[in-house]
Formats: structure tokens, sequence, C-alpha cells
């Protein structure tokens, strides 16, 4: 509900004391005029400056008609005629009179046409035309005018003036308005490069301002991340001029509450909020109407409902004694109420009668573009959850047609092409209602035709959604955008489920399977291809300097999260911080720019949103694989399985047991109960671990080909080793996990995000050399906080030595004939340098989580005697390291896990590695135990080298391990820790294969022999 605001506040040119133009009576050019016409001008503009300091209306008016008579007496061929007719345009302009402003300027600058001259008064005209305009919201006429000012003044000043900087930072305000969001981060940008230059061409205001504008834009493209460092420029100018006051300054703590919350980061959000509302309530502008209105937004949202009702109550009495009932400022403190009263009340009663005021008002000002939309979607929202849904979609059909040539009436279930829709959340919005409205008609109708208008609505809103994905650049906004719009795809998925259970139409299948992909690591999967589209049709040396920008971008933002997560942050260095990010950004966006302009294949790459179809399975997966994909709402389970013979869509109803039942099993698998207690545990383990087989597996078990596996988790489901689950009970009595049927038994299961994804790691085509190397770390008995001081972090508790990580790196090299870097030697600048070249990366170190900035977890290299890092191997320096491997094993503790964000997954440093190159990771799902996981290690590469797959493997290391371990160590917790993320094809020939093919040969060779022999002698 809260809304993104236009950051600059709108004046007059003549009333703005701090520029030097407007309608002062110094340094006016006047052409062909005689001195006393001159010092008649300089009097009106005098006149009109102290009327309007005074805010003396009826004084202004009197002026504007004492001109219109004097009008009448002066020659048309004279300059002096122009400037009346702008001087009575600028009266009707200060009276609000916006039509008839418009009017008398436009005679203004048609009297300088006809005399050929090109003054200020020509200029200062264009400007207030289109000031004109923006009060009336018609944000096109008011850019063309305002073009027309730059072009002018260009002309009459220079091209880095004052004039024209501030004529960007007017033209960004209008292109925000009509959402041509390319276009104000281009005039934007025109404006920074005449700061560049000239650095007193906008005032500190005026470059805050446009700093806030531009976060706007971003903030409604749904890049956060992005919107954060220009709100935070912005504030920072302001804090070094120390004008934190004023209107703009209160917009500005509003839009930097929103994006906090947006990020999550909400005990900023709450500052910001407790801030701005002291200056807000003591103000009447419209923008500190909306900061009162998202704090009230802010208190619904952490359940202080009645709180939040009672303080828009009170605004919207304040609105109505200061501007009246028939303003617009009202009408929008009025939509806002009506809006809380409907999402947080549940009062649709009262809602309606609020709405019917803003409507009715809308009805008689048509001028009025920038209510129309959010007024309209609130009220059918109303209408439809008020029993009136018909009449609710007719509303909905005309936002969605407002400016396409279309009945209505004829088409009242039809959409739009999508490339007609905006590139925004209010176009997404007015889809979302359109889905919802359609969907309550289906629900108390039954008609499917609303069941299939509605899937269609939400397939077009998901069209769009992938559009926003692709234009925001920053990795964290597209984690948070899949995170806030994850049931639109669940919401797709259940639609189309429906028409196939109604239909029995195969294409509905195909849909919900379509967007069981969509809806998995959607961000990351962008994040690839944009990745190889720089990689594959970018010249080295251009997408070397992206990369080092996104080095840049990524070790600033580092290290303004750590420096926010201590509990007194340097805003001083968050301030320097913040201006390298912002020019690494605007950088590295001019050559994303430049690359989408120059090579084509590179955009073609960059915007595929292509995802794999049901019959191309098979040929990704494997032709004996079983592919199983699971999407996890609130109350269903979609289970889809695809070989090359079956195509099974399974749903279930689930509720908070199942969740539950995960969260037990994982916290059974992942921390072993003592001895003395070890009865409870090992029979809730089996009673769990059977419930979810028979749930997960057993459903679509008489469908499998062969016995391998390949699981697209979701959800909570990602935190599981499906290996674990028991396919049968236990007969036994004694407590003894090695005899427990697991899964693993008689499936080798390996994972990935999604089988679109693992298209991607499929086309890498890398060498076979199968050159590996290996990192294996001293590390000291030392508190992690030694180590991680300077970041502020809480203690984690002591790092001891890993002395089986060492002999495990050692009898790896040996097996494969590779590299190994031990003890002091493993050192992060030597991984950095030497872990391009080689097909297997094998890491066995301590991990370091960090689940509220994912990007700052870490891998702990040596920490002696490295000049050029600091030991920390970061997520986000994961991502800018391009890799050539085939298999990456990171024998460390968590590596798998961190922060569940919905529709992406889990944020793991394992994900960095998949992203940045490889192939395939093999990873932990929670603390290896030393021990243990050498002797699993050992036996897993011993089986890679005989030609396995890496999932039998693993397999077959498990069972060795379980066969010859004791009652404590057969534990899950012990020999399940490791799974397989991606490519799952071996890695080295099998010598079966080998000796088949020798024996082939040998008999053909025989053959041919005997063959050449008997014509020989025949």
């Amino acid at each position: 509900m809260a809304s993104w605001l236009m950051c600059i506040s709108f004046k007059p040119a003549d009333i703005d004391n701090s520029r030097p133009y407007g309608i002062w009576p110094t340094e006016i050019a006047i052409q062909q005029r005689n001195p006393d016409e001159s010092s008649e001008i300089q009097k009106i503009a005098a006149l009109l400056q102290r009327l309007n300091s005074r805010r003396d209306l009826e004084g202004i008016q009197r002026l504007s008609d004492s001109l219109k008579e004097s009008i009448e007496k002066i020659l048309p061929d004279s300059s002096i005629l122009g400037e009346s007719y702008y001087f009575v345009g600028v009266c009707n302009l200060l009276t609000g009179k916006y039509n008839d402003a418009i009017t008398w300027l436009k005679r203004s600058v048609s009297v300088k046409n006809n005399l050929n001259l090109t003054d200020e008064y020509s200029a200062k005209s264009n400007y207030n035309i289109g000031v004109a305009y923006n009060y009336l919201g018609e944000f096109t006429r008011m850019k063309n005018y305002m073009l027309e000012y730059i072009r002018i003044s260009k002309i009459i000043y220079s091209e880095f003036s004052p004039e024209v900087a501030s004529g960007y930072t007017y033209l960004v305000s209008a292109s925000i308005e009509l959402q041509e969001y390319e276009s104000t981060i281009s005039y934007a940008s025109s404006a920074q490069d005449i700061v560049k230059i000239n650095k007193i061409a906008l005032h500190e205001d005026e470059l805050s301002n446009l700093y806030a504008t531009v976060g706007t834009c971003y903030g409604r493209m749904s890049d956060y991340a992005k919107a954060r460092i220009y709100f935070e420029k912005a504030e920072s100018v302001l804090n070094t001029s120390r004008n934190v006051s004023g209107e703009n300054y209160i917009s500005l703590i509003n839009n930097l509450a929103i994006i906090y919350g947006n990020l999550g980061l909400t005990d900023k959000q709450s500052y910001y909020y407790e801030k701005g509302i002291a200056l807000a309530q003591v103000s009447n502008s419209s923008l500190a109407y909306n900061l009162v209105n998202s704090y009230a937004v802010f208190l619904g949202n952490t359940g202080q409902i009645i709180k939040g009702e009672n303080l828009l109550s009170g605004l919207v009495e304040k609105a109505r004694n200061f501007y009246g009932i028939n303003s617009r400022d009202y009408i929008e403190v009025l939509n806002n109420f009506a809006n809380y009263l409907r999402v947080y009340k549940n009062d649709n009663i009262n809602s309606l009668k609020v709405y019917s005021d803003c409507i009715n008002y809308l009805k008689n000002h048509d001028e009025e573009v920038i209510l129309r939309d959010p007024v309209n979607i609130g009220y059918a929202l109303a209408l439809s959850e008020s029993g009136e849904s018909l009449m609710a979609l007719e509303i909905i059909q005309e936002l969605l047609f407002y400016e396409l040539d279309m009945n209505i009436e004829d088409k009242l279930y039809a959409n739009p092409e999508l490339i007609s829709l905006k590139t925004d959340r209010k176009s997404l919005n007015i889809l979302r209602a359109k889905h919802d409205i359609l969907w309550d008609i289906y629900s108390k109708s039954d008609k499917y035709a609303a069941l299939e208008a509605a899937a269609s609505t939400s397939e077009l809103l998901i069209s769009l959604l992938e559009k926003v994905r692709i234009n925001i650049s920053e990795e964290e906004s597209r984690l948070l955008l899949g995170d806030r719009y994850r049931d639109s795809y669940l919401i797709a998925i259940r639609d189309f489920e429906l028409c196939y259970r109604t239909t029995q139409q195969i294409r509905f299948l195909e849909r919900v399977f379509e967007y069981l992909e969509r809806s998995k690591v959607a961000g990351l999967l962008a994040a690839t291809r944009e990745l190889d589209a720089v990689q594959f049709h970018i010249p080295p040396d251009i997408s070397e300097l992206e990369k080092s920008f996104e080095r840049e971008i990524s070790l600033y933002n580092a290290k303004i999260n750590s420096e926010n997560s201590k509990e007194s942050p340097d805003e001083n260095s968050i301030s320097d911080w913040n201006e390298k990010v912002l020019k690494a950004t605007q950088r590295r966006d001019s050559l994303v720019l430049e690359f989408e302009n120059k090579y084509p294949d590179y955009y073609s790459l960059k915007y595929n949103t292509r995802v794999l179809k049901m019959d191309e399975i098979p040929e990704i997966t494997g032709w004996n694989s079983n592919y199983l994909s699971y999407v996890v709402s609130d109350s269903l389970l979609y289970l889809f399985l695809v070989n090359r013979k079956h195509q099974q869509l399974l749903t279930f109803r689930i509720d908070s047991a199942f969740f539950y039942k995960i969260r037990e099993f994982r916290r059974l698998l992942s921390m072993p109960s003592p001895s003395a207690n070890a009865r409870k545990p090992f029979e809730d383990y089996q009673e769990i671990g059977y419930d979810l087989y028979k749930i997960l597996i057993e459903p679509v078990q008489k469908y499998f080909i062969s016995d391998k596996i390949l699981i697209s988790p979701d959800n909570i489901l990602s935190y599981l080793p499906f290996e674990t689950l028991l396919s049968a009970k236990y007969s036994g009595t004694g407590i003894l996990y090695r005899e427990l049927q697991y899964l693993m038994n008689d499936f080798s299961i390996s994972y990935t995000y999604s089988a679109t994804f693992m298209e991607e790691l499929v086309k890498r085509n890398y060498g076979r050399k199968n050159e590996l190397v290996a990192f294996a770390p001293t590390t000291p008995a030392i508190s992690i906080d030694s180590i991680l001081l300077k970041r502020q972090q809480q203690g984690k508790g002591i790092l001891y030595d890993l002395p089986y990580a060492r002999q495990e790196a050692e009898y790896i090299s040996h097996v494969t004939g590779g590299r190994s870097y031990l003890n002091n030697e493993a050192k992060e600048s030597v991984y950095k340098t030497e872990s391009p070249k080689y097909d297997i990366i094998h890491l066995a170190m301590h991990t370091f989580l960090n689940d509220q900035y994912p990007m700052n977890s870490a891998m702990i290299f040596s920490q002696i005697n490295d000049t050029t890092e600091d030991g920390m191997l970061h997520t986000y320096e994961v991502y800018g390291i391009p890799l050539k491997a085939r298999m990456v094993v990171l024998s460390s503790c968590n590596t798998g896990m961190g922060l569940l964000f919905s529709g992406e997954g889990i944020l793991s440093l394992a994900r960095g590695f998949l992203y940045s190159g490889s192939q395939s990771v093999v990873m932990s799902m929670w603390e290896i135990e030393d021990k243990s996981g050498l002797e699993i290690m050992k036996m897993f590469y011993d089986n890679l080298k005989r030609g396995n797959s890496k999932s039998e493997s693993l397999k077959k290391a498990r069972a060795n391990y379980l066969g010859k371990a004791n009652q404590m160590t057969s534990h899950p917790y012990f020999w399940s820790s490791l799974v397989v993320y991606g490519n799952n094809a071996p890695l080295y020939s099998s010598r079966k294969y080998f000796i088949a093919g020798f024996s082939i040969l040998f008999v053909a060779a025989a053959l041919l022999a005997r063959y050449f022999l008997k014509r020989k002698y025949s």
C-alpha cells in the first residue's frame, strides 16, 4: 500500500529564491526595448515576488487582471507583449489555474517565436508550461516542454549550466511518472554528468532530490538494493549540507523506511519511521501525509492494526479541515484509509463508503491520472469481496485497456499483449487484482471460462514479472522479488492444474510443469544466463572490465553490511562506501547498456526466459533417470514425475504436521542424541522417516524406470537429504541405525535446483583432463571472533584444527594425480589464482555462515602470511571467480546450508560455485564429522575413479562406511551430510566399458582378418 513518491517538489520558476533564474529584475535579456519598458518589467517582477512571498493570492489575482487590461494597449510586434503574457501566465500558475496558465504562457512563446527571439523568457515560459502540465498530471506534455526548455537554455546559458542541469532533474521526474524508466535513468545520468564538470550546477537539495528520484525509479522496478544506494546517497548529500528539513526530506525518510522494509532491515525501518513521523505530524503537505500512511501500513503489518487505523482516521480529519473535501490531497488520504480498512480491518462495508467518495472525485476530475489506478484497484477488490465481482472486473479491465483500442464489454476476460504493459509493480498489481477477481468468480460460480481466464491472467502476470526480474541488476533485489512474488507461481500452478483436472487436455499439464520449473531459482537462472552472455559474446577485455565493477560493488556492499551489523556503525565509512558502490554501479550499468546495443547475441541470451518442456527432460537428466520436481505451498504439495515413459502430476493436501515432520526429521539427522537417550530418537527417526517416504516417494515409485533419481526440492524440502528416508519399517529390536532400510539402499540420488538450470550446467562443455586441486589449511584452536573481529560478528565458538581434512586432501590428490595445498600453503590468494585452471576443486576446511547477509558467508583458508587476502573466501567473491570445473567438492561444514528464500532455495556457498562455472557441487547439509568425513571422501573418489557417477560413488561410499560403522557412528549424522547437486555424469571412464570396448575391437579385428584370409585363398 505504501507508494513510491515523486521526490522532487515542483515550483514555478519565479518563486524559487535560491535559483539564479526566474523573474528576478536582474540579468533579464531584453532585445529591441527602451529603458522605460525594461524598468516597467522589473517593477512587475518585483511586485509579483513580494506578493508570492506573502502568499497573497488575492493580490496576485489583482495583478493579473491589471496586466490583462494593459495588454490591450501594447503593440502586437513588441517583445514586451510576450513578457506581459508570461506574467499573466505565472499569476494563474501561482493561483492554481493551470489550464489558464498554459494558455497565457503559450501566447508568450508564440510572440517570442514570431519575433524570432530566443531569450530567458522563452526558456522560462516553456519551463512553467511544463510545471503546469505536471500539476495536471499530463507528463508527456510536461516532458516535451522541459526538453524545449533545455534546448533554449543550452543556447542562452551553456551546455553545463545550472539551468540545463535543473531541466534534466525535471525530466527525470516526468519520465518516472510516465513509467519510462530507461529515460529516467538516462536523464539522471545527463544531470550527473553536468555536476561532474560544474560542481555547483545543482544545489544540495536539488542533487539530493535527483538521487532520491532515481531511487524511486529503481524502487518501482523492484530493484530494491540499487534503490537503497540512491536513497542513502540522497540522505548523505543533505546531511553534508545540514539541510535536513522541509517536505522533500520527509519524503526521503519515507522512502528510506519503505526500502529498508523491503530489504528486511526492520530495525532501520522502525528507526526512520520514528524519525519521520514526528516531522510529518506537524506538516500538512501531501508528502507528510504519505509518510503517515506508510507508517500506518507498517503498524498494520506488525499487528498494531487499531493504532494504524486511528492514525489514518485522524489524518483524514486533518486533511479535510486543511484542504477541503474537493482537494486532491484529501482524496489521496481518503483512498489510503479505504485501503487500510479493506486490507487490515476486513471492513468492506465502510471501505466501500470511503472508496465511493474517491470515485466521485475522479468522475469530476478527468485530468487526474496519478490517483486513477490505486483508487480503482482498491475499489474493485472491495467490490469483489462484497459479491460484486463482475462490476469489479469491468473496472480492472478499463485500467488494463485504458490506452488501448478495445471494446471491453465484448471481451470481459481478455488480456492485453505483454508488450503493451509497463514493466513495473503497478502493472503487476493490476494483473494480480484481476486474477483475484476472476478466481472469486470461479469459486462462487464454478464457471470454467472464469478459471481459464484466471489461469491466462496468472500466466501474463508471470511473464511481466520475469521482464521485471531481467531488468534488475542486483542479486539481492532478484532474491527479494522472487520471495515477494512466490505466490504468483503457486497460483499459476494451481490454476493450470485445475484446468488439467477439468479437461484432461495435455496442454494444461505442460503448463503446470512449465510453472513448476519457472517457480524455482528464477533469479539464479537469469544471473547465470547473463554471466554466460558476457563470457561467450563480449570481448575478453570489456568482459573483464565488467567483472571488475561487479567485484568492486560486491566488496563495498559486503563492507556496508558488516558495518551495519555493528552496534554503533560508522556512518562516515558507510557513506564513503555507498559513494564507491554508486560510482561502480553507474559504470557497470553503462557498460551493460553498451553490451545490449552493440552485441545482439548477448542481448538474446540475457533476455532468454525459456524453460524446459516435459519431453525434453530425459535428454538433460539422463535416458534412464527419474526426475522428481516438488513444489510446496502452505496447504499443497505438488509432485511431478518425468521420465522417458511417464509424466505424472500428483497433488496432496498438507498442513502444519507435514512441516513439523520435515523440521523434526532434519533435527534428528543433524543432532544425534547421547546414548543414554537413544531409544526415543531412534523410534522417532523410524516413524518420521517412513512417513515422509510414504508422502514424498512411494506415490510415484511405481512409475520409476530405473534406480536413478534426480530431485528438484522446494522450500523446506531443500534441507532434506532424501537418501535418509526409510522405504520400509524396521523389524528388529536393537538400536541399530545401520540395519534401517534407507532410500539410498535402493536408489542413486542427486539433486538440482531445476531441470532448466541443469540444462545450463550440462551445456558447459569443459575438457576431460580431470586435473584436481585440493586445499586443506591448518586451523589453530582459536575463537572465530578473532578471525571475524573487524566484522563484529557474535561469537560462534572455537575453531579447532581438522587434521583428517589434510589427510583427505593428500589422499585425494595422490589417487587422482592432482595438486594439493596444505597447512599454511592453503591460502585464499592461491585459490583465487589456481582454481580457474582445474577441472576438479576440493576444499576441506571450516565454513562461516552469515544468515543475515548470505553473501558474506565464507570458507576459512589459512590465516597466516597471506599478504593480499584476509583468508576468508566470501560467497560474493566466489561469484566473481570464473571456473571451468566439472566438479567442486565442499568438504566443509554446512556448505549447502544458509537462509531459505522462497522460490530461490537455500542461499548457500555451494550456489555460488554453480553460478561461477562449475558443472556440479558436492556439498554438506550440516557439520561434517572430521574422521568419518575422511573415510567417506576417500571411498567416494575411489568409486569415481572406477567410472561411477557422482551419486553412485557417494552411495557406494556410504554403504561401505555403514558396513564397518559401530552403533554410534552408524547414525546418519556421520555419513549422510554430503549430497550431489548439478551434473551427475561420471568424471572418469569405466574400466568395464574400456574392457568391453577393447573386446569388441579385438573380435572385429579377428573377423576382418578371417575375412581377408578367406579372400586371399579363394
